[in-house]
């Protein structure tokens, strides 16, 4: 009787005729073969099935501008880099060496101000041919916040280059959400 090449399964020929002993030991063989993977804690996946994992998760490209041309190398489909240099008009971008347009989410054009120098842009995707890049609109993690300084005389801006705390008496925060008010204290601004 021949047997299987990987885990020795017996395969009767059709002069053998069914004998449910060997089916019995075939199916013992199977079950115990599948508790043994099953319960080695490891993730068993082809190569393909890891290659489009990876397309769905967060990829950190490497960023360089040379010129007017910014060069993003990486894998994967959703995109995240470490701006090397700030974002001008009339720029134009390659991925892994091939050109690619890029726009906003709402097909406008990349705004020159969209990210600077320093600051980690999050949520782009790469389409599924490789030709387009979407940009999300806020682009970089660090835009410029403005907090009012002390009942309106003033004010601080954070542009997301270097870290800043300020002492203040007081901060009103608005946005869409609820406005707050912070009566004293150190407002440390990170977003």
């Amino acid at each position: 009787m021949k047997t299987t090449e990987n885990y020795g399964l017996k395969k009767p020929d059709y002069e053998d005729g069914a004998d449910i002993n060997v089916i019995n030991e075939n199916m013992d063989a199977i079950d115990a073969g599948m508790v043994a993977h099953a319960s080695d804690e490891k993730l068993h996946v082809t190569q393909q099935d890891r290659e489009l994992w990876n397309q769905g998760m967060m990829s950190t490209y490497l960023h360089k501008k040379t010129g007017k041309v910014h060069e993003l190398t990486g894998q994967g489909n959703i995109i995240e880099f470490l701006a090397t240099a700030s974002i001008a008009e009339g720029d134009t971008w390659t991925v892994n060496g091939q050109p690619v347009t890029a726009k906003l989410q709402n097909g406008e054009p990349l705004p020159a101000d969209l990210f600077k120098a320093g600051n980690w842009v999050t949520g782009v995707r790469l389409s599924d041919d490789g030709t387009k890049l979407t940009f999300t609109a806020s682009g970089s993690k660090n835009k410029s916040l403005i907090f009012k300084v002390g009942k309106g005389n003033g004010e601080m801006s954070y542009d997301g280059t270097a870290a800043k705390s300020v002492e203040i008496p007081q901060v009103q925060i608005s946005s869409s959400a609820p406005s707050y008010t912070l009566s004293s204290g150190i407002l440390y601004g990170v977003y």
